[in-house]
């Protein structure tokens, strides 16, 4: 898997260290397979226990929100969102893995999310 080109103004070299750590993990498809299917029991056993309020009622704003800290890539965000979860809130403290997770989530379709990068 090729990685993907800096964003604007950024030398390529700026990003190899979180490349060569996070690339390793998204090729781990048994490892992603089993985050898919534990993210999606816990998404569905969050909406099953709002009862017939839904979400709105036990925890207000509307929805299954997910936080995911230490964001990466954003994947894990993407997975949450087609499980069901209805808002992502991705913190990364890397600014270009940030920057990745919010165009990771944009492209995906995920329609409501916010990345906080922390650098």
């Amino acid at each position: 898997v090729a990685p993907p080109p800096p964003p604007p103004g950024m030398s390529p070299s700026a990003m190899v260290p979180c490349n060569a750590y996070h690339f390793c993990m998204l090729a781990d498809t048994a490892r992603n397979e089993a985050y898919r299917r534990a993210i999606g029991r816990a998404v569905s056993r969050f909406k099953a226990g709002c009862g017939a309020g839904g979400a709105e009622g036990r925890h207000g704003g509307g929805g299954c929100r997910i936080l995911d800290i230490g964001a990466g890539s954003g994947l894990l965000g993407v997975m949450a969102a087609q499980a069901g979860a209805t808002h992502i809130d991705a913190v990364e403290m890397n600014r270009v893995m940030a920057e990745t997770a919010a165009r990771t989530l944009e492209a995906s379709g995920v329609k409501s999310f916010r990345v906080y990068g922390c650098l």
